[in-house]
């Protein structure tokens, strides 16, 4: 609770004015904890976007490290609008003949006439009876199996039941929604249509109607299902070298490929002639060196971004603002003080620096052990001058020439495991590099993923001190602030003393001059 004080009532002094002036001077090393911790927190949030960075290019980098990623394979369908296909790195070079006899498909049941109207004249949803011209007490009762089963291993039956002038035709679509059979029903107003599909495709999708006494879901939904009826969806049928496949699913894998079959010939049978696809499978040398200049730019994205937060300028006449230079001030200049107040935090910083030259130095590196290409340079990858931060140029017709020319030796300058440092590939050095620089970063300035809610990084135990320090000094702060307000106080008490004895002095003398 704050205490309500007026001073000045005997003096006329303005007390507060000064114990307002006073303060601000009693604040000053408050208000340099203030900036100090603002300037670190500043600091923080400069390494962790570095760290961020590093661990976005970790991801990049581990691919490199992986053979898989050099051995990928591209794959070309003769009739891509019936058979799309792509190949994983296991599938073997050749040519596969495809043949597609049927594709995998669902339940779909849609009603064979226009149904009525399920809005009245009134805007209004209509019950069933209205909308079909039923009884209203007329029980509307159904029984459904899906391919969902029981707890016993039986399918699953849920019955559907309404009263035709308590439900509408919505109320029908949520219930058997809601039934978990594995189906979806639907209502279409424009073209007053109801329709039961299957979430899914195959032999494996059913719909049985186990009881359906009144015929509703012919008569009045028109969806051609009486008692008894059994869909069922179907499998996609291809065969591959002489073998023949199902698939509950047009997505198929086999032999390292992944095929998506998207045409069938119309009805086919036994004997039928099939929809021939040729599948050509080869290694992808274009894939590979997209990725190594994928690579190539992720790690000049990265330089980029800690030579610039090296080389940013510091404006140390611009410290941080404190809460009371702020009100004086627009949005807009607190704005552009504080962006040359945070400027060139990691100007020159040995930890940020360290990870450069080390990124680079590994990047430039001579793999000891390989033939052909022990560097990147061999593949056109080279360095530009000193003073434009060590950033990578790729020759593309160079590299794309390597890679044709010795594929297995470009990998093993990227991925080599074996033997000492020297001998390391290149991506297993960077990788190597920038874990260490996570752990160097994270150690200084934390990370914001961190599971533990405690900061232990250098910068958070600092920060945390000056937390402390300055909760002892607001501490401080009020006491002072009690104690100059007591000292004037006393002032005021004195001079009021003062003030009713000048005050009794004075109407003595009046009254004995009266008396004369």
């Amino acid at each position: 609770m704050q205490n309500l004080r007026v001073g000045g009532l005997a003096s006329g002094i303005d007390t507060d004015a000064i114990v307002r002036d006073l303060m601000q001077v009693a604040r000053a090393p408050v208000d340099r904890l203030y900036r100090q911790k603002q300037l670190l927190s500043w600091q923080q949030e400069d390494y962790r976007e570095i760290n961020k960075a590093l661990l976005a290019f970790r991801d990049t980098v581990f691919a490199m490290r992986l053979q898989s990623t050099y051995l990928t394979k591209i794959a070309a369908s003769s009739d891509p609008q019936a058979v799309a296909v792509t190949a994983a790195a296991n599938a073997q070079e050749g040519v596969y003949q495809l043949g597609v006899r049927r594709l995998a498909t669902g339940i779909t049941l849609v009603s064979a006439w226009k149904l009525g109207e399920e809005t009245g004249a009134d805007g209004r949803i209509v019950p069933l009876s209205e909308q079909f011209g039923l009884a209203a007490d007329q029980a509307i009762t159904f029984t459904l199996q899906g391919k969902a089963r029981d707890g016993l291993g039986g399918y699953k039956s849920v019955t559907i039941d309404c009263l035709a002038g308590e439900a509408t035709i919505y109320d029908l679509v949520q219930q058997i929604n809601q039934s978990e059979l594995g189906l979806q029903a639907s209502y279409d107003a424009q073209y007053n249509r109801f329709a039961i599909t299957s979430s899914g495709t195959g032999e494996s999708q059913r719909l049985f109607v186990q009881a359906d006494a009144s015929g509703f879901l012919n008569s009045c939904l028109g969806l051609s299902l009486v008692q008894g009826d059994t869909v069922s969806g179907q499998n996609a049928e291809f065969s591959l070298a002489g073998s023949v496949f199902e698939s509950e699913s047009n997505d198929c894998q086999l032999l390292g490929l992944s095929f998506t079959l998207k045409n069938a010939p119309a009805n086919w049978a036994p004997g039928d002639e099939e929809l021939a696809v040729t599948v050509q499978v080869g290694w992808d040398g274009e894939g590979v060196a997209e990725q190594i200049e994928s690579f190539v730019q992720a790690y000049n994205d990265l330089l980029a971004k800690i030579n610039a937060a090296l080389a940013e300028e510091r404006y140390s006449d611009y410290p941080p603002l404190t809460e009371k230079e702020k009100e004086g001030m627009t949005e807009r200049q607190i704005e552009l003080w504080e962006e040359k107040a945070r400027s060139g935090l990691l100007k020159g910083d040995m930890i940020v620096g360290r990870i450069a030259h080390q990124l680079r130095a590994a990047m430039g590196a001579l793999v000891e052990g390989l033939g052909s290409y022990r560097n990147l340079a061999a593949l056109g990858i080279t360095t530009s001058s000193y003073d434009k931060g060590g950033i990578l140029h790729v020759d593309g017709d160079r590299l794309r020439a390597a890679v044709a020319k010795d594929p297995q030796a470009v990998m093993a300058l990227f991925t080599q495991q074996a033997g000492p440092t020297e001998a390391q590939g290149v991506a297993q050095r960077v990788y190597e590099v920038v874990n260490r620089g996570i752990g160097d970063l994270s150690a200084v300035g934390g990370r914001e993923s961190s599971f533990s809610l405690l900061d232990n990084s250098y910068l958070g135990r600092r920060l945390r001190e000056l937390d402390e320090k300055i909760e002892r000094w607001e501490d401080r702060l009020v006491k002072i602030e009690d104690r100059y307000w007591r000292e004037f106080t006393v002032m005021e008490q004195a001079i009021s003393r003062m003030n009713a004895q000048s005050a009794w002095l004075s109407q003595q003398f009046n009254v004995w001059w009266g008396g004369i």
